[in-house]
């Protein structure tokens, strides 16, 4: 009796493990430990997390609930990875000995790299909410495929309106941000092909389209456009399904720099680790935020990534993944709080308010 009640999910484990036998993945970024001597990977656990250590490279790690091994008589030890928890089972003192010095080495380094996290400050009804939003000191815009809202900051009361004339030429608007008392929104033909993107401009106040710049045919859809030390930058994304090309999937989704003209200077690509992430979808947005790093979603998880220019090289650097409560999708800086990132959530229609909360050892690049 003792024994069954200190397994009270053996059965749930058991039919959990040979669901899951071939399984190896376990977010270390190192081989799987099926590969190490005393070590055997029998499988994901899906247990609710306890404790969150922070990050260490790309990777979450929590600490789980741990469960007994009837083969063994001892304790499992159980890494979590977003949302997949790996199982270590070994049969010897040494092998336990070795899983306790990796257990070790996840906790110190997650403890030195990591401390990046975010937590929720307001949300607001915005039914246009679906492609992204955009925020001014007072304001924020909600985004839809041919439609925006304006809403006040304070009450979430929304006090302008615009939609595109039935037929009209508009078919995806994107993300978008305010520069200068003007929203400038990515707009493409997605998910038609060859892709064909525009920027869209319009007056705040008014809420009245002003101006358009053509991009014609390019090399990915259109998706962001952020500005930093006078340069714009614009995102344009590959595709895996729906609105891709042949033989281009997520991996050749591009970060590119412009001049004040919208011509091409210098483009950067996503790591693969993160493509990976994306796919089969892409990078919905990315800007400029705190500590002067590029922030990126992608399209429905719930977090964002932090990435830093290389200054030789053509491949981003991923720095960090903060969770957040809103699922990827269009963000903007609010730029009366440097820190604080509008998303949105397309299941509840809303526009959210996040603080990013960033460590105090990372300093601005």
């Amino acid at each position: 009796m003792r024994r069954r009640r200190f397994y009270p999910h053996l059965k749930a484990v058991k039919k959990q493990l040979k669901n899951d036998r071939n399984r190896t993945d376990h977010g270390l970024g190192l081989r799987p430990f099926s590969q190490r001597s005393r070590f055997r990977a029998v499988g994901t656990l899906p247990f609710p997390k306890i404790t969150s250590f922070g990050t260490a490279g790309n990777t979450w790690f929590h600490i789980c609930p741990l469960v007994a091994a009837p083969t063994t008589g001892l304790a499992l030890m159980v890494v979590h990875d977003q949302n997949q928890c790996m199982r270590i089972e070994t049969r010897s003192l040494r092998g336990w000995l070795m899983a306790g010095v990796a257990f070790f080495a996840v906790h110190v380094f997650g403890q030195q790299n990591g401390g990046w996290s975010s937590r929720e400050v307001a949300r607001h009804k915005a039914p246009e909410a679906k492609q992204g939003v955009a925020v001014d000191d007072a304001f924020f815009y909600a985004i839809a495929n041919r439609e925006i809202a304006k809403y006040r900051k304070t009450d979430g009361a929304r006090v302008g309106y615009w939609k595109d004339v039935e037929g009209g030429r508009f078919i995806h608007l994107n993300a978008g941000v305010v520069r200068n008392g003007r929203l400038y929104v990515a707009h493409s033909n997605y998910p038609k092909v060859p892709m064909i993107s525009s920027v869209e401009i319009w007056d705040t106040k008014s809420l009245q389209l002003t101006d358009t710049m053509d991009l014609g045919q390019t090399q990915g859809s259109l998706t962001w456009v952020d500005s930093c030390d006078g340069k714009w930058y614009a995102g344009f994304a590959h595709y895996a399904r729906k609105g891709g090309m042949p033989e281009h999937g997520p991996e050749q989704t591009k970060v590119a720099r412009l001049d004040g003209k919208w011509r091409l200077l210098r483009e950067w690509t996503f790591p693969r680790t993160l493509t990976d992430r994306f796919a089969p979808n892409s990078c919905s947005c990315a800007g400029f935020g705190p500590r002067g790093f590029l922030y990126a979603t992608g399209h429905d998880a719930l977090e964002i990534y932090v990435l830093q220019i290389p200054r030789v090289g053509s491949v981003l650097q991923w720095i960090a993944t903060v969770p957040v409560s809103f699922e990827g999708q269009g963000f903007a800086w609010d730029p009366g709080s440097k820190e604080v990132v509008y998303g949105i959530s397309r299941k509840t229609q809303e526009v959210v308010a996040v603080e990013i909360l960033v460590p105090p050892s990372v300093s601005a690049h």
